[in-house]
């Protein structure tokens, strides 16, 4: 009975570390109160298991023995989030423009902020991804990071540069879409 409640600790324990990670990444944040008091109830029920599992007393939820337990199972989902984290890909999906495959997955997930629309971000996402590719000037010195996916790391180098005012890119915004559309039907 003692080795099953340890192996299921440990299963919830692995699964609540990367369901974490997954549902952060959803969201667009680890902050979320839901995921973080969802995630601080079950390693309520992993520290009782772990507790009740290799102590010789009870386990009572309001003692030093159980915040022990409690504190091991914290820093075991810590270290099994960062893991996750650290292995986090991206969902894969690839979109050919001017000759190039692009992989937009990560792109895509990194503006879910921005835009938390599915449909204006995927807008976004490609129109962007078309300004870019269709720059000689940038195929020239980023076609690599384009094909990997790594858009930020163009807008990294780019920074503060006047390629990035001629591309275009303002066309791309949403706001700027919803603006010029309410002007056309307003005209």
């Amino acid at each position: 009975m003692k080795a099953g409640k340890i192996i299921l600790a440990l299963i919830l324990l692995y699964s609540i570390g990367k369901e974490f990670i997954s549902a952060g990444f959803q969201v667009g944040t680890f902050y979320s109160p839901g995921i973080l008091i969802g995630t601080l109830f079950m390693l309520i029920l992993i520290a009782w298991l772990f507790g009740s599992a290799v102590s010789k007393e009870k386990v009572k939820i309001v003692s030093w023995s159980f915040l022990k337990h409690y504190f091991i199972s914290l820093v075991a989902f810590i270290v099994i989030a960062f893991f996750s984290l650290a292995n986090y890909k991206a969902p894969k999906e690839i979109v050919e423009y001017n000759g190039i495959n692009i992989s937009i997955g990560e792109f895509y997930t990194m503006t879910k902020r921005v835009y938390p629309n599915d449909e204006e971000r995927r807008e976004y996402v490609l129109c962007v991804v078309s300004k870019l590719a269709y720059s000689e000037e940038i195929v020239k010195k980023y076609r690599t990071e384009l094909e990997s996916g790594k858009i930020n790391r163009i807008f990294q180098e780019l920074q503060g540069t006047s390629i990035l005012g001629e591309l275009g890119l303002e066309e791309c915004t949403v706001i700027n879409k919803i603006e010029s559309s309410s002007q056309q039907t307003d005209n």
